[in-house]
């Protein structure tokens, strides 16, 4: 038998950290960037316990790009010898419950593309993918960058200062990102609460602009140790295609190198063929594929409802 206990105290988040990495040790997550305040959003994180032990872990909130979308964001994890003994149903059904209480009618999950039990688990229960994300790396020893900016472009680090001119830029880009749901334009607090989170490194983020008007911005975030993660690189429509994106790109590279990062890591939609050659064309390399599934809220064992 197990229990589905709620995560409260700093305890029992660390265990569910300390799990959470021993399922998927080459995507570690840190406490907290896990628990940021930017990610408690309606939200609730279980433990299931075996004998004291535990086993797998769950998290249920709304979707975070768009809290008004019907699905809520779910990460359900078992470890591999108590799979097959209904952790996973239980799991997903406590969920389905929190996510029915605050309102939603369907779930948003993630699963690696070799993760075939999980994804038979899914599938079995009326997901479908929704997206496909490619996770590309890049080992900043042997990487090669040549400075260039388009004539006309400076680039300037992202301080706090320059949030208010970037917004509105950010927000009509939005929507040109290739995503299962809408991204949700947010007011300015708003919007600097979601984009700068906990690992948020502002002086490896920047901004181009042309004369005094933002044409483009980049986000890095320290995931781990050595390792920085590019969140979004982002410009403007009628700036497209003319080197800004590579400029951004090449600028975050030469300042990783020299804050000493080992490594860069970076998810690309695989719709988005502009990004997946720019970062083929900076030496990036496939490393994870995570298939984005929808599906509908699942029924706990003998839950006959209609």
């Amino acid at each position: 038998m197990f229990d589905i206990l709620p995560v409260q105290t700093t305890a029992e988040r660390g265990r569910y950290v300390a799990v959470r990495n021993q399922i998927h040790p080459d995507t570690p997550i840190s406490l907290e960037e896990h628990f940021s305040d930017s990610r408690q959003d309606d939200r609730i994180d279980l433990l299931a316990v075996r004998d004291g032990i535990p086993v797998g872990t769950a998290t249920a909130r709304r979707y975070h790009d768009n809290r008004d979308a019907q699905v809520a964001f779910v990460s359900v994890r078992v470890l591999r010898p108590h799979r097959r003994h209904g952790v996973g149903s239980a799991l997903f059904a406590a969920v389905s419950e929190h996510a029915a209480r605050i309102g939603r009618t369907g779930l948003y999950t993630l699963v690696r593309r070799d993760d075939a039990d999980s994804q038979a688990f899914l599938f079995k229960r009326g997901f479908d993918e929704a997206l496909r994300v490619e996770e590309v790396a890049l080992v900043l020893e042997q990487a090669r960058v040549e400075a260039s900016v388009p004539q006309g472009v400076r680039l300037v680090p992202l301080t706090p200062a320059l949030d208010a001119v970037v917004h509105p830029v950010a927000t009509a880009i939005d929507p040109d990102i290739p995503s299962a749901e809408p991204v949700a334009a947010l007011p300015l607090d708003a919007w600097r609460r979601r984009m700068f989170g906990p690992g948020a490194r502002r002086d490896l983020s920047f901004v181009a602009f042309a004369g005094e008007e933002v044409v483009g911005y980049a986000l890095l975030s320290e995931s781990g140790p050595g390792v920085a993660e590019h969140l979004i690189t982002g410009v403007r429509r009628d700036w497209r295609r003319r080197g800004v994106g590579q400029a951004l790109k090449a600028a975050q590279l030469r300042g990783a190198q020299a804050a000493g990062f080992r490594e860069l890591h970076a998810e690309v939609e695989s719709e988005n063929a502009a990004m997946r050659r720019l970062y083929a064309r900076l030496g990036y390399t496939p490393r994870l594929t995570w298939l984005h599934l929808r599906g509908p809220l699942v029924r706990a064992r003998g839950d006959a409802r209609p």
